[in-house]
């Protein structure tokens, strides 16, 4: 994303005496470079709200710590923690989790940490369909249910369509 030049463009050279061109401070630099520059390399994360159609039917919403994306060109980085979640019955080898924004990826693979009574096991995410990734076990087999639920956690880095 190319910064916008406006400001820059407006600006006029000072004639070597001091007295001409633009003035510029702090403020100036801040509101006019600094602050536009800051949004379009690092925008704010966007927190999305609790949809249980995103999740597998067992989800409620107090099972979800943090659940938040930004998006920087095509890159999508995303964020969730399920806590106590229940594993749906019958067990499953495949939890599916839609991406946020109605987002479409191109494709991922990334690793990802479940922990079931208090024992934390590798996963990875691989994708469903194009608008939603799938969490299963790295060494196979299904998801089972554990006192105190599944817990699963991972920050998603996909190309977007």
């Amino acid at each position: 994303m190319a910064i916008d030049r406006t400001a820059y463009n407006a600006l006029v050279d000072d004639s070597g005496n001091g007295l001409t061109g633009s003035i510029w401070n702090k403020a100036a630099i801040k509101n006019v470079l600094l602050d536009p520059t800051d949004a379009a390399l690092a925008p704010p994360w966007q927190v999305v709200p609790f949809n249980v159609a995103n999740f597998w039917p067992t989800i409620a919403a107090g099972h979800i710590q943090i659940n938040r994306y930004v998006v920087m060109g095509k890159v999508l980085f995303w964020q969730m923690n399920i806590a106590g979640g229940n594993v749906p019955s019958p067990a499953t080898n495949v939890l599916p989790l839609k991406l946020p924004g109605g987002l479409q990826m191109v494709h991922c693979s990334n690793p990802a940490t479940y922990c079931v009574d208090g024992t934390v096991i590798n996963a990875y995410l691989n994708p469903l369909d194009a608008f939603t990734a799938a969490a299963q076990k790295t060494a196979g087999g299904n998801f089972t249910a554990a006192p105190g639920g599944l817990f699963l956690f991972f920050t998603l880095v996909v190309a977007l369509a």
